[in-house]
């Protein structure tokens, strides 16, 4: 009896996060602006979870092994020459930045890096001071992407803050284009924003300078993203039938986006990609900050990819998101967490 192995690659665009901002919140959603003003609005971005979008490229299993995926969680940086140091030996091992986590009390924090073991794939970095004008921003995003390297997040260091921005070097022919549209007023002219931005293949990276929303496509690719969005869950047991219920209908989870006084949890569908479906797994952060690199790394022995914590957003306060790799069949090689 004779078996054939067929390995599919398909290209799949990414995800990241966004945070708050309003002038009467309640206490937790003070601290909600907080967090997103230290990991969210720093991606210019993103964000990224996504966490966040930016290619992803996808590599179908050849076996029944689970594709592990190994995290690192380190401390937060702020002397530039130790965080380059750190970005640049990491991508040679093939970790990306998956975004900034933070402990219940706010008190203690960390950097999440993840390596998918079963992708070859390392990444470049570059380094690049902030500027304030939108013009600006876009000449070095789409100077940047012609090389391509898109934007992942905006650190602060001792030395000023600094765009981050990556490259996939399994992916030589990728080219970002980017777009900065002035943010909307409200939720729902935000949401048609998104729909009308994906239609025309750009991805949503989250906030750009002086009020202006970021977009970007590789240009390289033709995909389209149909955006769509669902009523907030306010408890995590909420949320998981809901987000497993669009990932069966080809949906991949991107973020939410705090838009005073609701938030929006966004969705894409990847037009290249018709036949992919997602599995989600949402559990509650591990009470103590010590066991928390633990779970990341349990959860990823288990083939589950981590796309970021929601913190402040749901009653059991921090909720992790996880993309089963196991029931969609793929193994990411270019994990993008900018929102």
């Amino acid at each position: 009896m004779r078996f054939c192995l067929i390995i599919l690659v398909v290209l799949l665009i990414g995800l990241a996060n966004a945070r708050p901002q309003s002038s009467e919140l309640s206490h937790q959603l003070r601290r909600l602006l907080k967090t997103y003003e230290r990991q969210l609005v720093n991606r210019e971005e993103s964000s990224s979870h996504n966490n966040y979008d930016s290619m992803r490229s996808y590599v179908r299993k050849s076996s029944n092994t689970p594709p592990v995926t190994s995290y690192q969680v380190l401390p937060i940086l702020d002397d530039f020459t130790a965080l380059t140091s750190q970005y640049t030996q990491l991508g040679s091992q093939g970790y990306t930045d998956a975004g900034s986590v933070y402990s219940s009390d706010y008190s203690t924090g960390g950097n999440v890096f993840v390596q998918i073991q079963k992708s070859s794939t390392l990444y470049d970095y570059h380094f690049i001071p902030r500027v304030t004008a939108v013009q600006d921003f876009l000449g070095i995003l789409n100077k940047e992407g012609a090389s391509g390297y898109r934007i992942l997040i905006t650190k602060y260091t001792t030395s000023g803050p600094y765009y981050i921005l990556v490259r996939n070097k399994a992916r030589p022919n990728a080219a970002y284009q980017c777009q900065t549209p002035p943010k909307s007023s409200n939720a729902d002219d935000f949401v048609q924003q998104v729909k009308t931005q994906g239609a025309n293949g750009y991805k949503l990276y989250g906030f750009g300078p002086q009020n202006t929303i970021l977009y970007c496509k590789d240009t390289s690719l033709s995909s389209t993203f149909e955006y769509v969005t669902t009523p907030f869950a306010n408890f995590s047991a909420d949320f998981e039938p809901q987000v497993n219920e669009l990932g069966a209908k080809g949906y991949r989870y991107s973020r939410i986006i705090y838009f005073a006084p609701v938030f929006v949890p966004l969705y894409y569908k990847d037009s290249s990609l018709p036949d992919v479906k997602y599995s989600y797994k949402v559990i509650q952060q591990a009470d103590a900050w010590e066991d928390f690199p633990q779970q990341l790394n349990e959860q990823g022995q288990e083939g589950f990819l981590y796309l970021g914590t929601t913190q402040f957003y749901y009653e059991e306060y921090s909720v992790q998101i996880y993309m089963d790799l196991n029931k969609c069949q793929c193994v990411d090689s270019e994990t993008d967490y900018s929102y």
